[in-house]
């Protein structure tokens, strides 16, 4: 991930809270793996989420990078979820 695609993220995800938008769901079955700037854009959004009564969800998360959430303990300040269908469940229960 480029400081490009970094700001493309963050602009969208601001463009959304402008818009009254706080709870998101970020699906990661497609990551391969993170690097420290992936996790520094979740923690990011969920910094600006929360900072506003929201909330994010990281779902369909592949081994490595559940591996890397539990190293780096993220697992305990994000909610991860199984899939998808409980991501949305559970976003929406807040």
């Amino acid at each position: 991930m480029d400081s490009n695609q970094v700001k493309s993220i963050i602009d969208a995800v601001e463009e959304k809270i402008v818009n009254g938008f706080v709870r998101f769901v970020i699906c990661a079955e497609k990551m391969k793996y993170m690097s420290s700037t992936g996790l520094n854009v979740l923690i990011s959004i969920l910094t600006k989420s929360r900072r506003l009564g929201g909330e994010v969800i990281i779902c369909c998360v592949p081994p490595k990078v559940q591996e890397l959430l539990v190293i780096t303990k993220l697992n305990t300040i994000f909610n991860v979820q199984k899939d998808l269908d409980s991501a949305i469940v559970e976003i929406t229960r807040e």
